[in-house]
């Protein structure tokens, strides 16, 4: 909430990150979800229902300061996608999606495939998740597919949570110019300091990236 006070001023609205299952390096969690340790695989009616009143619950409280929702971790090869797409279970990715929405139900959410291609993970995507290791495509028009928001999501570091830089400045802003221009969304991964401020050539680049594209605002 401290953070959506402080960048409400400037109209920045907020998006939240989550996994699709329970974190899978915390014992306890594991314990109280019945969920593997150590393991990335698929929830089960027991603890998918625990998840899912997790984020309805978090939904409310932020209610429509919480403009939408990133989902992590919704893969084939884990066997996640598949147990939330099975819509003869209780709790699937529909009820899954209910709760994000449960706060806010303009709020958009997307569920993550891993890298490749920008593309559309399932029929419960508002926005493409976009995970790229780098700006290699761009957009023809805004829609991925018809009503779902062309979306890339990279880091501005050598690599996510790095602290160098992956882009020259003048690439990185014409690169943006080039998505923006055909109503794509270009989301960039910043680094933070323990005192919680952005890394000073990260905010370096995110400026030049505002100022390339007439918001010069912040």
């Amino acid at each position: 909430m401290d953070i959506i006070k402080s960048l409400k001023k400037y109209n920045i609205p907020v998006i939240l990150y989550l996994p699709s299952n329970p974190p899978v390096s915390n014992k306890l969690v594991s314990e109280k979800f019945r969920y593997t340790y150590g393991k990335d695989s698929a929830t089960s009616q027991y603890n998918q229902p625990i998840l899912e009143n997790m984020i309805r619950e978090w939904s409310l409280r932020y209610g429509t300061d919480v403009k939408g929702w990133w989902f992590d971790g919704l893969y084939s090869w884990n066997n996640i996608k598949s147990t939330r797409m099975d819509m003869s279970l209780k709790h699937n990715i529909s009820t899954h999606t209910l709760a994000a929405k449960a706060g806010n139900k303009n709020s958009i959410v997307t569920y993550n495939y891993g890298f490749g291609k920008v593309q559309v993970n399932t029929p419960y995507c508002d926005y493409s998740s976009g995970e790229k290791m780098t700006i290699d495509e761009y957009p023809s028009s805004r829609w991925v597919e018809p009503g779902v928001q062309w979306f890339l999501f990279t880091y501005l570091g050598e690599k996510w949570g790095g602290h160098g830089s992956q882009f020259k400045t003048e690439d990185l802003v014409e690169k943006a110019k080039q998505i923006v221009k055909n109503e794509g969304v270009l989301c960039l991964e910043v680094v933070v300091t323990p005192k919680g401020e952005i890394l000073p050539h990260h905010l370096e680049q995110i400026k030049a990236v505002g100022k390339g594209l007439g918001k010069t605002r912040y």
